[in-house]
Formats: C-alpha cells, sequence, structure tokens
C-alpha cells in the first residue's frame, strides 16, 4: 500500500483529503506545518506528498525545495495543492523542484489521477539501469540481460526471469513460490518444466564461468550462492 503524506495547515482540508485518499486504497499520513512534515519524510517511508504552499513559519516551497536538497528524499514526488492559480504560481512551484501542481477547489477524481501518474514516473524511473549484482554475475533489470565478468548470458525471458528471482531472493525460494512468480496465473504449469529450465540456466551460468552456483534445497526449493 503506497504511502501519502498529507501537509496543510487547515485541519478540515487534511480530513478531507485523508478520508478520501483512504478510500482510494492509500495510507495516509498527515502534518500540519513545514517542520512536522520533514520530520515525517526522515522518518516514515513516504511515496508522495500532497503538500500546502500557504503554511505559516516554512511555505510550501521552502519544504519542496528541502525535500529535493536532500538525496535521501529527493526522488520522492511532490504535488503541490494550493488556492494560488496564476500561472507564474505554478512556474515557481515546478522550478523549486515539484513534480506537479493542483489548484484549490480541485476534483477528487483528477487529483487521483495525478497522483497515480506521478507514482507510475517514479516506478519508471527505479527500474530504469537498476542492477542486481550477486559474485561476479550481474543482472541488469532495464535492459534485460545478465553477464559474468563482461560474458553475456544467452538466457530465454524465463531463465532471466528465474534468476532474477534467485538473485534477490539470497536466503532462498521455494520451487511453488518461483513457479507461481514465473508462471504468474498458470500455477497449474508442470512444474517438471521448471526443473528443465533450472538445468539450462545452471549450463549457461557454468560456460561463462559465473562464480554462482544454484543449490537445490531439497524438498524446499533453491538458492543462488558465491562459490569461493
Amino acid at each position: 500500500m503506497k504511502k501519502v503524506l498529507v501537509v496543510d495547515d487547515e485541519k478540515a482540508i487534511v480530513q478531507m483529503l485523508s478520508i478520501n485518499l483512504k478510500s482510494f486504497g492509500y495510507e495516509v499520513l498527515s502534518a500540519y506545518d513545514g517542520y512536522e512534515a520533514l520530520d515525517i519524510i526522515q522518518n516514515e517511508k513516504i511515496d508522495i506528498v500532497l503538500l500546502d504552499i500557504m503554511m505559516p513559519q516554512m511555505s510550501g516551497i521552502e519544504v519542496c525545495n528541502k525535500i529535493k536538497q536532500n538525496p535521501i528524499t529527493q526522488a520522492i514526488p511532490v504535488i503541490l495543492v494550493s488556492a494560488k492559480t496564476q500561472v507564474e504560481d505554478k512556474i515557481d512551484g515546478l522550478n523549486n523542484g515539484a513534480d506537479d501542481y493542483v489548484s484549490k477547489p480541485f476534483d477528487l477524481l483528477e487529483l487521483k489521477s495525478r497522483i497515480e501518474a506521478a507514482l507510475r514516473q517514479v516506478e519508471v524511473i527505479e527500474n530504469h539501469n537498476k542492477i542486481l549484482q550477486k559474485g561476479n554475475l550481474i543482472v541488469d533489470l532495464y535492459a534485460l540481460c545478465a553477464s559474468c565478468d563482461n560474458k553475456q548470458l544467452d538466457l530465454t525471458l524465463t531463465e532471466f526471469k528465474i534468476l532474477c528471482e534467485l538473485v534477490k531472493n539470497s536466503q532462498g525460494i521455494k520451487k511453488d513460490d518461483l513457479t507461481k512468480l514465473i508462471y504468474s496465473e498458470c500455477v497449474f504449469q508442470n512444474k517438471r518444466i521448471l526443473d528443465v529450465h533450472m538445468r539450462n540456466l545452471r549450463k549457461k551460468l557454468e560456460c561463462v564461468e559465473c562464480n554462482c552456483k544454484i543449490i537445490t534445497l531439497r524438498g524446499i526449493g533453491y538458492k543462488i550462492e558465491v562459490q569461493e
């Protein structure tokens, strides 16, 4: 469940947004000033911030700046929600790091759409050039390829998906769980097919002198280990 932080000094607006966002399936945290908002962001994993501009002590623009200047929090999408409707105000907000700008009063379904769009952008960025590594094995989730010491593995898509799950689940993964992850809704897929893919994947890792080996956990599943 994605976590939304609503920041506004007007409690009625915070309450209204909280009720509606929860009905849309989000977890909601609330802050009534900039300092409280920054404190929450430092201590919680926030997925997106809805931020009012005109607040006492610290404006929404200042809060947005602090979020975007911090390497730890700069990837969090910030949507400014403000009664300021002039084009210049929107440009100022976007120039100060905001990802979007919604004017009050707003349509709740439009706001929902804006939130979803911002979260989708984050998913694309997070997946872009995302690299997994174990021993001399490198798995590029964006390019859908894997290599060992710059030697490319000639993998099918299914073999690539299996390898990804093994690397991500370093403690091991049950055969049933791996089958469901690979075949999605096709949970009745013959499990012996998974054995074939696993055998081929093992051979391909050996061909490129990968120092990672797929280990069978008898009666349980598989794991991948670095061999010294």
